[in-house]
């Protein structure tokens, strides 16, 4: 194994151990939520509802740690 792919096994551990944490966890939530509202406010013709419900249930089953009122009404600044 190369130098360069032990640094990216090693990335690669510290990006998984990031995402099972409570922060990675709270982004991945966030990121979830958003990227669900903005997919669902592309019109019906262009709308992928597949993707939507992925996403729902990847957040629904996976990623429930967090409410999803904690982020409703809150624009992309983080603006009420």
């Amino acid at each position: 194994m190369t130098s360069d792919n032990i640094l990216a096994k090693t990335e690669q551990r510290k990006v998984i151990e990031f995402a099972s944490s409570m922060r990675g966890n709270l982004i991945i939530t966030q990121a979830l939520h958003h990227a669900i509202a903005d997919l669902k406010a592309v019109s019906e013709h262009r709308r992928e509802d597949s993707n939507i419900a992925d996403m729902e249930y990847l957040r629904n089953e996976l990623y429930n740690s967090f409410p999803a009122h904690m982020y409703a009404g809150f624009d992309d600044k983080g603006n009420k």
